[in-house]
């Protein structure tokens, strides 16, 4: 049996979503709440396996509410049925905790599925959700590529860099910019961990690739 809290604040969508789950064999609905603290004083008392929650909400958000509730309560799961499917919304559900996302023009059918994908341990989105997430990795990853790593540094970095690729020690590579030795070899330490990089023969590797010192 699924034990499961619906929290709104609109008492339509209660009794709307109530119907929709009567009659169901496995899931029973054990607590209902119009807001976050209606909501937390029953988790005192008892705790479902799901929680099917609205976003906005009196008070505390529905995004707030699930990170307290998944610090507090892990195993609880929650899914979200929301009139707001913006990327925003979704990714802060994500990043709360969440285990799925509908709209509420969804199903009877999805609603069942999604409550029971997620009280079997699986995550559950809903297709245009789906495609908000998978549109914004793409748009992320993308401006990842083409983001050059030289932008991690600064300016005092580039010029120490393309002076160590030019073979200068660090002693001339002092003298040059005016600095002591040791604020040299920082500057050497902080632009190899910036670029992820081991070895002194990799950092003249990496300066010559992008163009920062010449042969």
């Amino acid at each position: 049996m699924i034990k499961l809290f619906l929290v709104d604040d609109h008492t339509i969508v209660l009794d709307g979503i109530k119907a929709l789950l009567t009659g169901q064999p496995d899931i029973m609905i054990t607590g209902e709440a119009a807001n976050g603290e209606a909501l937390l004083n029953l988790l005192e008392h008892s705790v479902p396996d799901v929680i099917l929650m609205d976003i906005s909400l009196p008070g505390r958000s529905g995004i707030e509410l699930c990170r307290l509730v998944k610090e507090q309560w892990p195993a609880v799961k929650v899914l979200f049925l929301s009139m707001y499917t913006n990327e925003e919304f979704v990714l802060n559900a994500i990043n709360a905790g969440a285990s799925g996302y509908l709209p509420k023009n969804i199903s009877q059918h999805e609603l069942l599925l999604a409550i029971r994908t997620i009280y079997s341990g699986g995550d559950y989105f809903s297709g245009s959700v789906s495609d908000i997430i998978l549109k914004s990795y793409l748009r992320k990853s993308r401006e990842t590529d083409q983001k050059s790593p030289l932008e991690n540094l600064s300016k005092r970095e580039i010029e120490i860099l393309g002076l160590v690729a030019e073979g200068l020690s660090n002693s001339e590579i002092a003298d040059r910019v005016f600095i002591s030795t040791r604020t040299v070899e920082s500057h050497k330490n902080h632009i190899m961990q910036k670029l992820n990089l081991k070895t002194p023969v990799e950092l003249v590797k990496f300066a010559l690739k992008h163009n920062i010192a010449r042969l």
